[in-house]
């Protein structure tokens, strides 16, 4: 694999929103974006609405300014990367989205390694003359492909769980930047006195995008009764899921509902468009709640605590208990916005651009 040579690339600030709004015209010109993600399952509505936030992300030009005033990458062309493999994983475009266009801000070539399957989402991200080149989603040729991709690349984004970012972690040189995204879940904090519109914002939280990704909250804690928050919760969960109709969960995610409910056998939960709400006790927290599985439980600093090193966004009520320090890995959000990050979102902790350049000591 070989990549033509490129001229300097412009790094003010007008060239970058330039290239990134090349991209977004021909994401929204046509149906492509839509129709591919609701060939993943995702319904008309999940579709467009989890799509849309992700757009509405990058009309923000005064966020996009001021990230790039900040992280400066005028100042060290020489670690600007011609190239950036992208591998993706199996879950949200919206993930892919946002890593195309900030490599793309900085005039890089994008290398798309979809996730086996997925071609079709991969061909409507990838448009033509626009810098985005996609590769090979067939699984018998996956590793020869990501090591071709690997050996043109100067920069290597990982999205997946932990396995595939180890992996890749050990196939990229030192010299080239590696940015990984790996497996994390969400929460949100409700004080006793929540209120319907409130609650309606968390579910929606909940339903957007079925449920998938990082940024879905799998836990709810309340300065409060959880029973009662959970008994006032599902109705809304259920009216959302009805305007959003998430796909019906495949076999192996249905099996990981079925055996945490015979972990939680004796604890109270409720049915709500798909979703199960089940009250829990504080105590030891370990992220592995299954997809449409909302586990609400008392407020415990030792609860948020123990999900520090794995917390991607946190929702915070205006009147519910402040959390304890998380670092800067965890996203503080609002309730309603937890699935639509801003700009600013440092993912992971990670500039968004700062994180592609080269290492200085190239």
């Amino acid at each position: 694999m070989t990549l033509a040579a490129k001229a300097p690339v412009d790094l003010s600030v007008d060239a970058a929103k330039a290239r990134v709004h090349s991209l977004l015209g021909a994401w929204t010109c046509d149906d492509a974006l839509l129709n591919a993600t609701m060939a993943l399952g995702f319904s008309r509505e999940t579709a467009r609405v989890g799509l849309e936030a992700e757009l509405g992300a990058w009309r923000d030009t005064a966020a996009f300014e001021a990230i790039w005033a900040s992280e400066a990458p005028h100042t060290q062309a020489e670690r600007v990367p011609g190239a950036v493999l992208l591998v993706a994983a199996r879950t949200l475009p919206a993930s892919a989205m946002r890593q195309i266009l900030w490599a793309r801000a900085l005039g890089a070539d994008v290398l798309l390694k979809p996730a086996s399957g997925q071609r079709t989402i991969g061909a409507a991200l990838c448009r033509e003359g626009l810098g985005c080149v996609l590769l090979n989603d067939a699984p018998e040729v996956r590793e020869e492909t990501i090591a071709r991709g690997v050996a043109v690349a100067d920069a290597v984004i990982a999205l997946g769980n932990d396995e595939t970012v180890a992996a890749l972690r050990t196939q990229t040189p030192q010299h080239k930047a590696f940015i990984a995204y790996g497996h994390r879940i969400s929460a949100a904090i409700l004080d006793a006195g929540e209120n319907e519109r409130e609650l309606a914002a968390l579910a929606r939280d909940c339903v957007a995008w079925a449920h998938s990704g990082c940024l879905a909250p799998r836990l709810v804690l309340v300065a409060g009764d959880p029973a009662r928050l959970a008994s006032r919760l599902a109705p809304h969960v259920a009216a959302a899921a009805a305007q959003l109709t998430p796909p019906p969960l495949d076999e192996a995610h249905a099996r990981r509902i079925a055996t945490t409910m015979a972990v939680m056998r004796g604890f109270t939960r409720h049915e709500a468009g798909g979703f199960t709400l089940c009250v829990e006790p504080s105590g030891s927290v370990a992220p592995t709640y299954p997809r449409r599985w909302l586990a609400v439980r008392p407020y415990s600093e030792a609860d948020l605590i123990a999900l520090a090193g794995s917390l991607s966004t946190l929702a915070v009520a205006p009147d519910a208990p402040r959390p304890p320090p998380l670092g800067d890995a965890t996203r503080i959000a609002a309730l309603g916005a937890m699935q639509a990050p801003d700009l600013t979102w440092r993912q992971d902790g990670l500039q968004p651009i700062a994180s592609l350049l080269r290492p200085s000591a190239a």
